[in-house]
């Protein structure tokens, strides 16, 4: 069988939570196909951390604004936090890092 060329690129990296409750919350990135809004992220794309902070997010190439969220939870409601985006330029092949910090907002 012939090489196949990946088809998706791949970002890796770490979601760090400051400020929230301890077992109260859920954190991951999320990726836009365009930059995002309070109310919106056009061609959503979503991936949670593992328990050790960190995650893999596959993506179709091209540019995506990547930030890192964290639903907080009281109750039964929740609030989130996020990072402030950061611009990828995903490809196949080599694996973009990036590292979040999100400070919980209460």
């Amino acid at each position: 069988m012939r090489y196949q060329q990946p088809t998706q690129a791949a970002v890796t990296g770490t979601v760090d939570v400051v400020g929230a409750p301890a077992n109260k919350f859920e954190s991951g990135v999320r990726a836009c196909t365009a930059a995002p809004t309070a109310t919106s992220c056009d061609g959503e794309q979503e991936a949670f951390v593992r328990q050790n902070g960190s995650y893999t997010l596959l993506l179709t190439p091209g540019i995506w604004w990547v930030r890192g969220f964290v639903y907080t939870f009281f109750g039964f409601s929740s609030t989130q936090s996020t990072s402030p985006a950061s611009v990828v330029r995903a490809q196949p092949g080599p694996v973009a890092t990036k590292n979040f910090l999100v400070t919980v907002s209460q």
